[in-house]
């Protein structure tokens, strides 16, 4: 019988991603595949296919998985909606960042204090 992990892994939705390892550039999604399984046999032939002056560059292939991308996508598309969402994150996250940062002093409507990272 089939572990509730198992169930999810093989029904999930992974992205094959290509990244530099040296400079932190990406590459984007090379491919969306269902199912772990699925996905690490196809993360095998992307790095066997893969050329020695490529790798030794920095490139590498990554697993992630990914349930917001559907399989068989074309990669393009599959890349743009990676990055939209990840920009949608990281300001989500400098919004709340900001709002911490800079606080009211009790009793005026003009002062405010700046608080230090970490002491919010």
């Amino acid at each position: 019988m089939e572990s509730i992990l198992e169930i999810k892994e093989a029904s999930a939705a992974y992205a094959i991603l290509l990244h530099n390892i040296r400079t932190y550039e990406s590459g984007g999604v090379v491919q969306v595949v269902k199912g772990r399984k699925h996905a690490e046999a196809a993360l095998l032939t992307f790095e066997q296919g893969q050329s020695s002056t490529d790798r030794y560059s920095g490139w590498r292939y990554r697993l992630v998985e990914d349930n917001s991308l559907t399989p068989g996508m074309d990669p393009r598309a599959a890349t743009e909606r990676r990055e939209k969402k990840l920009e949608r994150r990281e300001r989500t996250v400098m919004k709340r960042e900001n709002e911490h940062l800079v606080t009211p002093v009790s009793g005026s409507t003009t002062s405010c204090a700046i608080s230090k990272p970490g002491n919010f």
